[in-house]
């Protein structure tokens, strides 16, 4: 499971479904980017890349160049407790070979008038199984 990256009162997850493929069918999964903001701002999510730490393991195909994800502020002004949440697409991964990896991305994180908040690197662990 991987962990939230928190900044600019948002929380930013990288997902891999499935986590877990045979390299026999060679079908992996999808790569996506979860946020919650519970701020009152808007946040634009600049994915720059997506990269697997053991491309003998897992290949991450199908980005394109920065991909850009929109997430709006929470839906009530005077409730942090509920917040905008959005999960988008980023990429696939196919299994290459038999073992573990962990897939990084590269985030940026800006608010509606471009200003830089935060640059972090989720990450999410796959499994290729024979």
């Amino acid at each position: 499971m991987s962990k939230w990256h928190r900044c600019a009162g948002a929380g930013i997850q990288l997902r891999a479904l499935p986590n877990i493929a045979q390299v026999s069918n060679s079908l992996g999964g999808e790569v996506q980017i979860a946020c919650d903001n519970h701020s009152m701002v808007p946040l634009d999510l600049n994915v720059r890349d997506v990269t697997s730490t053991d491309p003998m393991v897992a290949k991450v195909g199908g980005l394109s160049a920065n991909v850009a994800v929109h997430v709006s502020r929470r839906p009530n002004i005077r409730f942090a407790g509920q917040a905008s949440t959005v999960v988008s697409k980023v990429a696939d991964w196919t299994p290459t070979g038999v073992g573990h990896a962990t897939l990084v991305a590269e985030v940026v994180v800006h608010n509606q008038q471009s200003a830089l908040l935060a640059f972090v690197r989720p990450e999410d662990d796959v499994k290729a199984t024979p």
